[in-house]
């Protein structure tokens, strides 16, 4: 990118300091999108659908939020959007496990409760919570394993 961009810069008529500001702001708006990327694809901030299928690759790495939720469940819902926000501002993962398509799983993980969440560091359980909790109440938990 930062090549097309010199490449371009020199057709044109622009006096040569102005050039060399451009390509230095041009390669940090290129490292930045590049890290914001990896960490995408190490899927920290974002939301996932877990199944019983992809449950430990997806709780392998970083900080999880397992949210074991239904469609039907009013405290779900209203927790749906502080997960999200938490998601993006924490750059951790958020996944969603809805337990009416996977009952023989929840009931395995001993669920009988939603929500209920389940918070993984690398692949070890750290924390089960059970019910509503404001954003408030899960920034002070996230933050002991941040």
């Amino acid at each position: 990118m930062t090549l097309t961009i010199f490449c371009c810069l020199q057709k044109q008529n622009i006096p040569h300091k102005m050039k060399k500001y451009l390509i230095i702001i041009c390669s940090i708006v290129l490292a930045l999108t590049t890290n914001a990327q990896s960490k995408q694809e190490k899927g920290q901030g974002k939301v996932v659908k877990v199944t019983a299928t992809n449950y430990n690759q997806e709780i392998a790495e970083g900080i999880v939020i397992v949210d074991y939720w239904a469609p039907w469940c009013g405290p779900c819902r209203k927790l749906e959007p502080i997960l999200k926000s938490l998601a993006a501002e924490k750059n951790i993962k958020i996944g969603k496990l809805n337990v009416d398509e996977n009952k023989s799983f929840t009931t395995a993980k001993k669920i009988s409760t939603i929500p209920t969440m389940l918070i993984y560091k690398n692949g070890k359980e750290v924390e089960h919570l059970t019910g509503l909790y404001t954003k408030e109440e899960l920034t002070k938990i996230l933050d002991k394993y941040l």
